[in-house]
């Protein structure tokens, strides 16, 4: 479970805070409000993540998709949040 939460962590990093993926933020950003401040959101990607490594790869660590996802967001943001507190993430 910890090398599938670390995948997790590791594309919503990618997704929200690179520079290879601003990109997707600005075609994201021209749907409208809600749909750039989805893109920049790491508990709202990381679900999302979850949910397509679960589904469509057949990752994750419990047999539903929708837990998967919901575990992919809380494990990504616990990360998230713990990083910021130790002043080890620049997001």
């Amino acid at each position: 479970m910890i090398e599938w939460l670390l995948t997790v962590y590791g594309i919503t990093v990618i997704l929200t805070w690179s520079h290879i993926a601003k990109p997707w933020r600005a075609l994201v950003a021209k749907l409208g409000e809600h749909a750039e401040h989805f893109s920049k959101c790491a508990m709202c990607v990381s679900w999302w993540v979850g949910l397509y490594l679960s589904a469509a790869l057949d990752l994750g660590p419990m047999r539903h998709h929708l837990l998967n996802a919901f575990a992919a967001s809380a494990g990504a943001w616990i990360i998230h949040v713990t990083l910021k507190n130790l002043g080890m993430d620049n997001a």
